[in-house]
């Protein structure tokens, strides 16, 4: 604060400051910084020399809690990455159960109703096991990996009375990420093309007609070119056969970077 940055987000430590041209951000996720700024070290040094920090791991970002950050140089922009903790994760659970996780080619079969499922309880000794499985699947899915994320919420209905069943549909989904742990997000703002999309006019205000636009006081104005938000949603009816409710996706782009899903 000190330095002149203010909070501009409520929900994790992001610190913001305006320098005129451009601003500057610091993420803190609990002793880990990640700088974003034409000239960070006018950032780094003071925290280093006046308020005494011991900083490591000076330099362009490459890793941030669990997240493997790269540049990308065709297309010119920062790619997010889960590889890094995948293979920690993987690793640990196949010598914490003694079983080589499988090559799948998705994350659950097609049509699969795990609610459904009539195994046998897992035994007490078993539930912490199931339980931490599913935590580590939703941090990936933090991390950028939401192409396992219905698979992970589905399987973390069931994280009080997990049965066998679904003790190895989530060694399952470990077995997909394990093979196919390159996969990341490109925060990229180009454009998204609209090509072959019919676009239809809706008006909400009878179901809405209070409805109001939310805006954020901590939000940085624009200093640069309009980047069009582009929201994605997706509806299934009665997906869940015991309660026969349905299950919705929804997917926001900024630019063609996912922010959102």
């Amino acid at each position: 604060r000190d330095m002149g940055f203010r909070p501009c987000h409520a929900d994790f430590d992001l610190w913001m400051r305006d320098r005129g041209d451009h601003y500057e951000y610091i993420a803190v996720m609990v002793d880990d910084l990640l700088i974003f700024s034409k000239e960070p070290l006018l950032i780094i040094e003071p925290l280093q020399k006046i308020w005494g920090y011991t900083l490591k791991g000076v330099g362009t970002p490459e890793y941030y809690s669990g997240a493997d950050i790269e540049w990308d140089k065709e297309r010119q922009c920062w790619t997010l990455g889960a590889k890094t903790y995948i293979k920690s994760v993987c690793d640990r659970i196949e010598k914490l159960l003694e079983t080589p996780l499988k090559n799948t080619g998705s994350t659950l079969d097609a049509g699969d109703h795990p609610e459904m499922d009539d195994t046998d309880l897992l035994v007490p000794s078993e539930i912490p096991i199931y339980q931490m499985m599913i935590g580590c699947l939703q941090w990936a899915v933090t991390l950028g990996r939401y192409d396992i994320q219905y698979a992970t919420n589905t399987l973390a209905r069931f994280g009080q009375k997990p049965r066998e069943g679904h003790l190895k549909r989530a060694l399952r989904v470990f077995g997909y990420l394990k093979f196919h742990a390159r996969g990341k997000l490109y925060l990229d703002p180009s454009p998204v093309s609209y090509e072959g999309i019919d676009f239809k006019d809706e008006d909400w205000t009878e179901c809405y007609p209070d409805a109001e636009e939310y805006i954020d006081e901590n939000a940085p104005g624009s200093k640069v070119d309009t980047v069009p938000i582009t929201v994605f949603k997706d509806a299934s009816h009665a997906t869940c056969l015991n309660t026969r409710r349905s299950v919705t996706g929804i997917l926001i782009l900024l630019g063609n970077a996912p922010i959102f899903f």
